[in-house]
């Protein structure tokens, strides 16, 4: 298996890969554009893409705490709490102490928040279809399945030793 990259880049002679064939730089730059596009939508909102990352996140599992959302968005906890208190003073989330563990807080969305997520969601639709452009159904459908493949073969191992060529 890892001679798979080698065998995608015939062209290359050495182990060097050009970022314009690296999955990672790709998916990256990808990201990046997304969320560009997005942000310029859901800032006119007075929120950045970021922050809709959380209020979505939020709206699917309300009552979240803030460890369980940082672990969700892949952002350290100081971020976390730095947009959780951003929205909070906008008056879309609130935060309540557990009443299991008074030492943690579980994050929900206020009414407020409700309307404003129901309303972004549709530029989730926008985005999609930017990016989708040009491509049938089918092709849609083997995006999905590949990149759930390809995340799936990371699973929960990422503090494993990964196989490095030639082992």
């Amino acid at each position: 298996m890892a001679g798979v990259a080698s065998k995608l880049q015939p062209e290359l002679e050495s182990s060097a890969v050009a970022p314009e064939r690296s999955i990672g730089y790709q998916v990256r730059r990808l990201n990046q554009d997304m969320s560009q596009a997005l942000n310029n939508l859901v800032s006119r909102h007075g929120i950045s893409s970021a922050q809709w990352g959380y209020l979505r996140h939020i709206y699917f599992e309300d009552g979240m705490s803030q460890r369980e959302l940082s672990d969700r968005i892949g952002r350290q906890g100081p971020s976390t709490v730095v947009a959780l208190k951003r929205l909070e003073l906008a008056g879309y989330v609130e935060t309540r102490k557990n009443s299991t563990d008074q030492r943690k807080n579980r994050v929900f969305l206020t009414k407020k928040g409700r309307a404003l997520v129901a309303e972004l969601m549709r530029y989730l639709d926008d985005v999609q279809s930017i990016a989708f452009r040009g491509f049938t159904v089918a092709e849609c459908d083997t995006f999905w399945r590949l990149v759930s493949r390809m995340r799936a073969n990371f699973g929960d191992n990422n503090a494993q030793r990964w196989p490095i060529s030639g082992d």
